[in-house]
C-alpha cells in the first residue's frame, strides 16, 4: 500500500512523498510566522523555530501512512496543531533544565538558519547559493524537509555532522558507531539530500 495523506479540498487529492514536499516548501513562511510569536521571549536563544519546524516535518513524513484530512485548510490547521505541539514541548523541557540548572545546548535561531543554508550550498549547485533573506529562508525550508526525507540515522548523521557541527569523531561517539561507519552514512546522505533537491528542481 502506498504511504499517502488524503487531502480533501476542492477535489480528493492525493499526496506522496513526491508531491508533499513542495506542498510543505509553500507553506514553511507561514508556519515559521506562527511559531516564532509563540516562543517566550525569555526562551528565543534556547528553543529555535527551525528546530520546532524540522520535528513538525518529520512528523509530516511519518504521518503519510492512511492519514485523511478534509477541507480546504485541514492540512494548514493539521500543521499548525503538530507544531503548537512540539512547541510547547520544548518550552515545557527548555523550563525543565533551567529550573535544575542544566544547559539546552542550541544554537542561536540565525545560527541555525545559516547552518542549514550552508548545507544547501554544499549539496546543490554553487549557481544557487542564496543571496537574499528571502532566498535564504527558502533554501533554509528545502534543506529541512529534504532533511526530513532522509531515513532516521541518515538525518541524525547529517544533523549533528553540518548542522551542530559536531566532529565525525563526536558523531560516532553519540551514535554508537565507529567513524569509517559515521563517515560512509554522512557521504550517502549527502548524495540523497543532492538528489532530492536536484529533482525538486525539475519537477
Amino acid at each position: 500500500m502506498q504511504d499517502r495523506i488524503v487531502v480533501m479540498e476542492s477535489a480528493p487529492q492525493l499526496l506522496d512523498a513526491d508531491s508533499l514536499p513542495k506542498l510543505l516548501q509553500r507553506r514553511a513562511a507561514e508556519l515559521r510566522d506562527y511559531i516564532a510569536p509563540r516562543i517566550p521571549p525569555a526562551l528565543r536563544r534556547i528553543i529555535s523555530v527551525e528546530d520546532i519546524l524540522q520535528e513538525v516535518w518529520i512528523d509530516t513524513f511519518r504521518a503519510l501512512d492512511g492519514m485523511e484530512l478534509r477541507g480546504p485548510d485541514a492540512l494548514d490547521r493539521w500543521l499548525k496543531t503538530l507544531a503548537q505541539r512540539k512547541l510547547v514541548n520544548a518550552i515545557k523541557t527548555a523550563r525543565r533544565l533551567k529550573r535544575g540548572g542544566g544547559h539546552v545546548i542550541s544554537q542561536h535561531a540565525g545560527d541555525r538558519t545559516s547552518s542549514l543554508v550552508d548545507l544547501f550550498v554544499r549539496v546543490a549547485s554553487p549557481e544557487r547559493t542564496p543571496s537574499s533573506q528571502v532566498a535564504m529562508l527558502e533554501a533554509t525550508s528545502a534543506m529541512q524537509i529534504a532533511l526530513a526525507e532522509l531515513p532516521e540515522e541518515t538525518r541524525q548523521a547529517i544533523w549533528l555532522r553540518f548542522i551542530e557541527g559536531h566532529p565525525a569523531e563526536t558523531v560516532a561517539t553519540m551514535m554508537n558507531k565507529t567513524s569509517a561507519s559515521v563517515r560512509a552514512i554522512v557521504f550517502r546522505g549527502l548524495r540523497q539530500l543532492h538528489e532530492r533537491l536536484r529533482r525538486k528542481r525539475t519537477a
